[in-house]
């Protein structure tokens, strides 16, 4: 991640990132287990000044398929600060800075909050992690819910959320043969 942070300030001469997706739970976990801190991309924006003019730069020179990409093993998309507007309320006052030794700052998602993100994407890898960060106890089952039922918008969507993490959890079950609380 200091890699990223580092090349994408150089670029846009911006200092702070959102790091959103999996490998933001660097910031707050950084001895997480292997598995939930690697990633075949990172997801970021300028935490200030975001532009598409900036996000487009940041794919051109860092992007799937670049140069960069081939020598690093991994790619920065950037992204926007759209893909948060779902995200529980308060998201940005629990994020966790990281700063690389260039002063370029990341500031990375609560586990409650990038659970939150990836239970509401749904797709069966944001299941898998989410239960593997339940299974690492980051995001114990019963505070995760908790988590749930006081930041979801609506009854409906708390609901979603929590089949999802149901789902989540027996899918690690059955897949690992281990029981979650």
């Amino acid at each position: 991640m200091i890699l990223a942070l580092d090349k994408c300030s150089g670029l846009t001469g911006d200092r702070e990132f959102v790091v959103i997706g999996s490998v933001s739970i660097l910031g707050s976990k950084p001895s997480a287990p292997r598995h939930l801190t690697i990633s075949a991309d990172i997801d970021l924006f300028p935490r200030f000044g975001e532009s598409g003019e900036k996000n487009e730069l940041i794919d051109k020179h860092f992007g799937q398929g670049s140069e960069f990409e081939l020598e690093n093993s991994f790619y920065i998309e950037g992204v926007g600060a759209w893909t948060m507007m779902t995200s529980p309320q308060g998201w940005e006052k629990r994020m966790v800075a990281i700063t690389a030794p260039s002063g370029a700052i990341g500031w990375c998602l609560d586990p409650f909050d990038l659970a939150f993100n990836k239970l509401e994407a749904g797709r069966d890898k944001d299941l898998e992690y989410v239960g593997e960060m339940v299974k690492a106890n980051i995001t114990p089952a019963y505070s995760l819910q908790g988590f749930l039922r006081q930041h979801a918008p609506n009854p409906e969507i708390r609901e979603r959320l929590e089949a999802n993490l149901r789902h989540a959890k027996q899918t690690i079950k059955q897949n690992r043969g281990i029981s979650l609380g």
